[in-house]
């Protein structure tokens, strides 16, 4: 059960883009939003029994983390952060993230939704959401994810 907890902390944000939308602009403090888009690779347990850690690709590119703060048989609630290769932070509110049951191998689906809170550097006061699916293979202790969605410069 807590393999599938940390699952689904690695699911942070979901799919689609063409990468012919107009990025966000983090430098921008006038409330300007732009599509954002990429993946998530997760180590379950890399830190410990509630913390998943991993990379980023695409928009946020660099590093990301999830809490898992409570699981249950079908979902769990996780909290995201990600650094960028930059430097910069970006917060997420508790989300919820949905989950199958695990196939014989310990192989389960997710899907979820971020809510970003803020951060600091270029994204101090951005807001946004984005969604994720991907799986997670509970054996091997590593999850990958798609995620895509929109982020709102700060103000």
């Amino acid at each position: 059960m807590l393999a599938a907890a940390v699952v689904i902390v690695g699911v942070t944000v979901t799919a689609g883009g063409t990468g012919e939308a107009k990025k966000p602009d983090p430098e921008r403090r006038d409330g300007k939003c732009g599509k954002i888009s990429g993946t998530m690779m997760t180590n379950i347990g890399a830190i410990d029994e509630t913390h998943t850690l991993g990379t980023v690709t695409g928009d946020l590119a660099g590093a990301v983390s999830a809490t898992i703060v409570e699981l249950t048989p079908s979902y769990a609630v996780v909290v995201h952060n990600f650094v960028t290769e930059a430097g910069d932070s970006l917060r997420a509110r508790p989300a919820r993230v949905d989950f199958g049951p695990p196939n014989a191998a310990g192989q389960v689906l997710a899907s979820g939704e971020i809510i970003f809170a803020g951060g600091t550097g270029k994204y101090t006061g951005a807001t946004g959401q984005a969604k994720a699916f991907g799986s997670g293979d509970l054996a091997a202790g590593q999850t990958v994810f798609r995620y895509s969605g929109e982020l709102c410069a700060g103000k």
